[in-house]
């Protein structure tokens, strides 16, 4: 139960991570400041909470688990949405 709690609060942080990196907002992470610092740290978050995910649960279990996957598919829907508005935002 505790490993699930952790699991959920490490994608989490690394959905804030990631987003504040795309979207420039300068936050502290154990990597530093910058921008490259905050991505670098949101994808070893989210890898380690893949790996977690996967030593408790197994990869079968993970396909069939929505909620995992709806939090990976929110990270993955972030991430692509600030690449992509910021490629807007820069055109203009």
């Amino acid at each position: 139960m505790f490993i699930d709690f952790m699991i959920g609060v490490f994608l989490l942080g690394s959905l804030f991570h990631l987003s504040m990196a795309i979207w420039n907002v300068k936050v502290i992470s154990p990597f530093g400041i910058s921008k490259k610092a905050n991505i670098a740290y949101g994808i070893s978050v989210l890898c380690f909470t893949i790996g977690l995910y996967l030593y408790k649960n197994g990869l079968d279990t993970m396909l069939k688990d929505y909620i995992y996957l709806g939090g990976i598919f929110a990270v993955a829907y972030t991430v692509a949405l600030g690449l992509w508005s910021n490629k807007i935002g820069k055109q203009k």
